[in-house]
């Protein structure tokens, strides 16, 4: 057997081997995943399901559909290696028999091949029912929620509510004191909490003093500095200061009482419950009062970050609290799922009732007091300005808070305790975590423009200073969109659900487009344009000045550099996003279809550039002459050169233009240019001494060079005057026009001083028929009248032309009134 033949045999062996071995494991997953389906299945046929059970089995089928999907991959990579392996095998020739080797690798890697395609149906067939079941288990929550939502319980008007409710309550007092008594009667736990209490509650109330100690001498300081007047400088670090001093110390006040409270172990299950829910309502509340300090500042204008007046932060501010008191004592009385301290449906009712009435009037006038600024407007504009979004939004918001403000007690009133609670606090939650949004948006908005002046030494752009915080919101309004979705019914599993579909994108013909693909892409491309421009900057800085080159190639290097970089950033940008370069094949047909039609200017424009950085005919600097006008090149781009005009405007000229037409340079290799100045002197001046002056004055001038020297010319015989001409080379010709000015200035004072006359043009008129016209001013002067003779028009309508005079008498001298101003001429 050949080399080659053994060697194909022992891997396809081994590749036999690792597959068969993924193929046991495949079973057993296999069979494993068929049981857990089926109990599942089961318990979706069951008459009555609870919400917790059905998200239990949405868990529970989102995992096993993750595991299903991985190993559907799997099986199909197994399957690629013998496709492959049998392709490569050779076939029949002409109806020979093959050999036998190659005949039973044949017969194997087919029977491997079909094995791995039964169990890969067997897979995609569990696939399919999981997805059914999800079906099934969607329909059941909906179905669970409706019905929660629609069934009327205990209402407050039912007289056996309140005696119920209240029994309850009562005796659920009575149960936590029992508890606690029988707890306390134990002499262990007794003899335990008296030393205890002895020695740490006297160390607790020591290090509680010296906590809030501590929160008045840090709110003093920060107070006594601004009373100096220095809030205006660093407004958002003192307020995040301020903030987390209320926020942290009473936080930690709480912790410190909790531990010691059930360090003593003095309560029983329904006390400790009791303690949870207090140690956590404290801690909403702590929680809510430093936020709301933070963005109202009732009492500290200087450190406020709203908008609102004094009278509404505060009121806005004890609101706020409220709610989050109202939230601590839901958590506390009713609590989640079955209920914190397990209280009957009535006590639930009552409690759920009182709580939603006070939350709903503070609700509504919290609403009333959050309205966005209204614009100020002029009543003498007579066009309207266009609304902004933002008011528009907010004003919706609030008419529907303010609705469910009325709605939640009103369905609690009737009934309705599911209903009520979804409608209410859902809401609530949702405003704390937009609020909370909103406060760190502005921390950070302040915080920028502390760190980053745009103004004095150091300064940044203002555009670069604002982009930050629009970053900063656009990523909490991604955080944010997830932890809403929880607050209103949605579970983990759903949540995990949209981020797959969001990662898996949406398949267009054989491309997917994927969001988090698009992200990646723009992410990495824009930290490679930032990248580029970094080195463009430390090259034109730094580098390129120290290699003696001039402007205009240190130009050409770092727009080269920069071209680079960013075909380098999109390349990376693709290949990290998993982008497949194949499929733009058919994208650069299209393309350069469209590039021979619509494009050839734009593409010859670019190419013109690149020749231009490339041989450098002209650079930034260059004082060129052009067909549509002249002055100095600011920049070379991508599509044209800015010229900027000795009248201050700028020239865009398309590069395509600059290569085909002919183009003056006058500094394209050195700042060199010659000069010249012509003057004229009248007829009888002797020439030499003309030339003498003139020569004098160009050796004179430290503009014009030495060597070649300037030199004059006698240039000819013209009409009015003799000609002559200075010429010489400037040093920079970019002052050729003061120099003119300087040279004329000096021409003409050492002409005077010389009696050397600079004539100019004269003309004279002869008139031939004097003697006419002084005979018809003499009529004139006389009165006469003359006879004159108009010819009779021609008649339209008649083909022969008909010709005659009419007489007409008119004053002699009278002209036509030609110009119909109605005077003689």
């Amino acid at each position: 057997m050949p080399a080659r033949h053994l060697l194909t045999q022992l891997i396809g062996w081994l590749l036999l081997t690792l597959c068969l071995a993924n193929n046991a494991a495949a079973q057993g997953s296999l069979a494993q995943w068929e049981v857990n389906l089926t109990q599942i299945e089961t318990a979706l046929g069951a008459d009555r399901m609870t919400g917790d059970g059905a998200n239990e089995l949405r868990v529970r089928l989102d995992a096993l559909k993750s595991e299903i999907a991985g190993r559907l991959a799997e099986i199909s990579n197994d399957i690629a290696p013998f496709q492959t392996r049998l392709d490569e095998l050779p076939l029949p020739v002409d109806g020979s028999l093959p050999n036998a080797d190659i005949a039973a690798q044949r017969a194997q890697l087919e029977a491997e091949i079909a094995d791995r395609a039964a169990t890969l149906g067997k897979i995609q067939a569990l696939d399919v029912r999981v997805e059914q079941a999800l079906v099934a288990v969607s329909e059941q929550r909906r179905d669970i929620f409706t019905r929660q939502i629609l069934t009327r319980g205990p209402s407050v008007f039912e007289t056996g509510v309140w005696v119920r409710g209240l029994s309850a309550i009562e005796r659920k007092a009575r149960q936590i004191w029992r508890e606690t008594a029988n707890r306390l009667v134990n002499v262990e736990i007794f003899s335990r909490a008296t030393l205890v209490s002895a020695v740490a509650m006297l160390g607790l109330i020591g290090v509680l003093i010296l906590i809030f100690r501590f929160k008045a001498w840090a709110e003093g300081r920060i107070f006594a500095n601004l009373s100096e007047g220095e809030e205006t400088a660093h407004r958002a670090s003192r307020a995040v200061l301020l903030t987390l001093i209320r926020l942290l110390l009473p936080a930690a006040a709480v912790f410190l009482i909790m531990a010691g409270l059930f360090s003593l172990d003095f309560t029983g299950p329904q006390g400790t419950t009791l303690l949870q829910g207090l140690a956590a309502a404290n801690l909403v509340v702590i929680g809510a009062y430093g936020l709301t300090g933070a963005f109202f500042a009732p009492s500290l204008p200087a450190l406020r970050l709203s908008r609102f007046g004094d009278a509404e932060c505060r009121e806005a501010q004890r609101r706020i609290v409220i709610l989050a008191i109202i939230l601590g004592l839901d958590n506390i009385l009713v609590g989640s799922g079955e209920g914190g301290l397990a209280l009957p449906i009535e006590a639930l009712v009552l409690i759920n009732t009182t709580l939603l009435a006070i939350g709903g009037i503070s609700l509504w006038i919290t609403a009333t007091i959050l309205r966005p600024p209204e614009r100020a407007s002029d009543p003498e504009e007579d066009d309207a300005e266009p609304v902004p979004l933002l008011p528009v939004i907010l004003n919706l918001l609030r008419g529907a808070v303010r609705i469910a403000a009325v709605a939640s007690p009103v369905m609690a009133v009737l009934g309705y305790y599911f209903a009520s609670r979804y409608v209410f606090y859902p809401l609530v939650f949702s405003g704390a975590v937009l609020g909370i949004a909103v406060l760190l948006f502005f921390i950070v908005r302040d915080g920028v423009r502390e760190l980053l002046p745009t103004e004095g030494a150091g300064a940044v752009s203002a555009n670069r200073v604002q982009l930050i915080p629009v970053f900063v919101g656009f990523l909490l309004v991604c955080i944010a969109l997830p932890v809403l979705a929880l607050i209103w019914g949605a579970s983990s599993a759903d949540l995990a659900l949209w981020w797959q579909q969001i990662k898996d994108g949406l398949v267009v013909g054989e491309v997917r487009l994927a969001p988090i693909d698009v992200l990646t892409f723009l992410i990495v491309f824009v930290i490679g344009y930032v990248l580029t421009r970094m080195v463009q900057g430390t090259l034109s800085r730094n580098v390129l000045p120290l290699t003696g080159l001039d402007s205009g190639g240190r130009d050409a290097i770092t727009a080269g550099v920069g071209y680079l970089g960013v075909f380098l950033a999109a390349l990376v940008a693709i290949s990290s996003a998993g982008l497949d370069l194949s499929n733009l094949a058919i994208v650069a047909g299209a393309l350069s279809v469209g590039i021979g039609f619509g494009l050839q200017n734009i593409v010859n424009n670019f190419v013109s550039g690149v020749i231009l950085l490339i041989e450098r005919p002209i650079k930034a600097g260059d004082w060129v002459e052009l067909s549509s006008g002249m002055g100095y090149v600011k920049r070379v781009n991508v599509r044209s050169t800015e010229v900027q005009t000795f009248d201050r405007s700028t020239l865009f000229v398309p590069n395509s233009e600059l290569i085909a037409s002919p183009v003056i340079n006058w500094t394209h290799s050195d700042m060199h240019g010659r000069i010249i100045v012509k003057v004229g002197v009248a007829y009888g001046t002797e020439p030499r001494k003309v030339e003498k002056i003139l020569q004098e004055i160009a050796d004179g001038h430290s503009m014009l060079l030495k060597r070649p020297a300037p030199y004059v010319l006698f240039r000819g015989f013209g009409a009015d005057s003799l000609d002559f001409e200075i010429r010489g080379v400037l040093r920079d010709v970019n002052w050729i026009l003061n120099v003119q000015s300087d040279i004329n200035y000096e021409i003409a004072k050492r002409f005077e001083e010389a009696g050397i006359e600079i004539p100019f043009a004269q003309r004279d008129v002869t008139i031939k028929n004097i003697s006419e016209m002084g005979e018809g001013f003499a009529r004139i002067a006389t009165g006469a009248v003359l006879e004159t003779e108009t010819p009779i028009a021609e008649d339209p309508d008649d083909g022969d032309a008909k010709t005659g005079h009419r007489k007409s008498q008119r004053p002699a001298g009278f002209d036509a009134d030609a110009d119909g101003d109605g005077e003689a001429h």
